[in-house]
C-alpha cells in the first residue's frame, strides 16, 4: 500500500510539473508572439500530441473496464467502479 502511495504521489507530481511548464512555455509563446496567427498556431500545434494521447488512453481504458465491469453483477460492478475511479 505504501508503494502505491508513493507511486501515485510520483505521477501526481509529474503532472503537476507538466502543467507548470505548459504555463510558462504558454507564457514564453505569448511574450515572444503576442496575439497573431503564428503564436495561435504555435499553440494548436502543441496542443495535438495531448489531444491525440486522451483519445488513445480514454478508448483504451474503455476497452479494458467497460468489459471487465460486465462481468460482475450490479453490487461488485459499483465496487469495481469506485476502486478504478480512487
Amino acid at each position: 500500500m505504501k508503494k502505491l502511495f508513493i507511486s501515485g504521489l510520483f505521477v501526481s507530481f509529474a503532472l503537476f510539473l507538466g502543467r507548470i511548464s505548459g504555463f510558462l512555455r504558454e507564457l514564453f509563446i505569448a511574450s515572444s508572439f503576442g496575439v497573431s496567427k503564428t503564436s495561435d498556431l504555435i499553440i494548436v500545434l502543441l496542443s495535438i500530441p495531448d489531444v491525440l494521447v486522451n483519445l488513445l488512453v480514454g478508448g483504451a481504458l474503455g476497452m479494458i473496464l467497460v468489459p471487465e465491469q460486465k462481468k460482475y453483477t450490479q453490487e461488485l460492478a459499483r465496487i469495481f467502479y469506485l476502486q478504478v475511479l480512487y
